[in-house]
């Protein structure tokens, strides 16, 4: 069961005003540190809803070459001009496209050239979709996985998250069943190499949401 916010899904408007007042935290998430350690051999990201770009560039620090999607032009634009700021960036590292997750030409806009092993990489994007959004993504996700190999690594809110504290109550979420996920990464041929669930993972001010964390491989 995938338990449905009563809030209107944020479109891009709201994630502008949202990185425009700076409310983002700009330090990579912990979830970022944890998969580049899972995955150290991965060379290519691909980050899926990147927002400001916090990971993405924690991503580009270690030398990886990383492409984000977005569907806020205001952070993708962002994201660009603080890349070019990090020490030792060359502009063939990274490149941040605006479009929809959902759309087969936005991802083809970030697929890399060399069609290497890639990590597909999606923290809070999830349980911020409506279901036949998170359909098409993971669609578009097995598809690229199947032709280069890599990983996909997903971090989204449970159902167990619903009752807690939010800082941001009136924010649209989707509470993502963990055993609903793992079924449809199955289904399209991905196998599900770990996977956590609880609290202590993504603390944001006050906040400390119940969320899951997946990997999975073709």
């Amino acid at each position: 069961m995938q338990v449905q916010s009563n809030v209107t899904v944020d479109g891009p408007s709201y994630w502008s005003a949202f990185y425009s007042a700076a409310n983002a935290p700009a330090e990579p998430s912990a979830f970022a540190r944890s998969v580049a350690d899972r995955w150290p051999d991965l060379p290519a990201v691909i980050d899926i809803g990147c927002g400001n770009g916090r990971d993405s560039l924690f991503f580009i620090t270690q030398r990886r070459k990383v492409a984000g999607l977005d569907s806020c032009p205001e952070a993708i634009a962002a994201c660009g001009q603080q890349a070019e700021r990090l020490p030792g960036f060359t502009p063939d590292q990274a490149r941040f496209v605006a479009g929809s997750a959902t759309d087969r030409q936005s991802w083809e806009a970030i697929a890399d050239a060399d069609n290497g092993p890639v990590l597909i990489y999606a923290r809070f994007l999830f349980h911020a979709v409506p279901d036949e959004a998170e359909t098409a993504i993971l669609d578009l996700a097995a598809d690229m996985l199947a032709q280069r190999g890599g990983a996909l690594c997903a971090e989204f809110r449970t159902p167990r998250d619903e009752a807690l504290a939010k800082v941001m109550p009136e924010h649209y979420r989707r509470f993502v069943d963990p055993d609903a996920f793992c079924a449809q990464l199955e289904a399209r041929g991905l196998r599900v190499v770990e996977r956590h669930e609880g609290q202590g993972m993504a603390v944001y001010k006050g906040e400390d949401a119940y969320v899951a964390r997946v990997h999975a491989c073709p």
